[in-house]
């Protein structure tokens, strides 16, 4: 039996406008993992924790506070061209993306994991579930370690 992530049953979803949806004729989308029961018990279960938790808003607003610090970081520190991004996917470009692998291992060894994306930007991407702290802390020691480099 083929299984997903976390050893669970997989389940495949698509959203669309209604404008959209209105272009997709009955049967003209399926899903190879459509009415599974188990695997929709578990959907609706992570529906409902995204709604009680208010999850959609928890992102917007981290989204929001994530594009301050990082426009902060970026306009402080020279190693830094600019940030972009939006929610939770945002980045620092750098000025020089030969740095990037240095700047990746000072993060990791202060404790901040994060990617590098197309050769030139500091992928910064935090889970849903993050608290306030991590979150200073996780840009703090982002902040600390573009000053060394900077």
């Amino acid at each position: 039996m083929a299984k997903g992530l976390g050893g669970g049953f997989p389940i495949g979803a698509m959203l669309c406008t209604e404008a959209l949806a209105g272009a997709l004729p009955p049967g003209s989308h399926g899903t190879t993992y459509g009415g599974n029961p188990l695997a929709s018990a578990a959907a609706l279960a992570v529906l409902g924790t995204v709604e009680s938790e208010h999850l959609v808003e928890r992102s917007r607003d981290l989204g929001t506070r994530l594009a301050a610090r990082l426009n902060a970081i970026a306009g402080k520190h020279s190693a830094v061209a600019s940030s972009r991004g939006k929610g939770l996917l945002q980045g620092l470009v750098l000025r020089d993306p030969a740095q990037g692998a240095s700047i990746l291992g000072a993060l990791r060894d202060a404790g901040l994991l994060v990617t590098f994306a197309g050769g030139t930007t500091i992928r910064i991407t935090p889970p849903l579930t993050i608290t306030d702290a991590e979150f200073d802390e996780g840009l703090a020691i982002l902040d600390n370690a573009m000053g060394a480099f900077s």
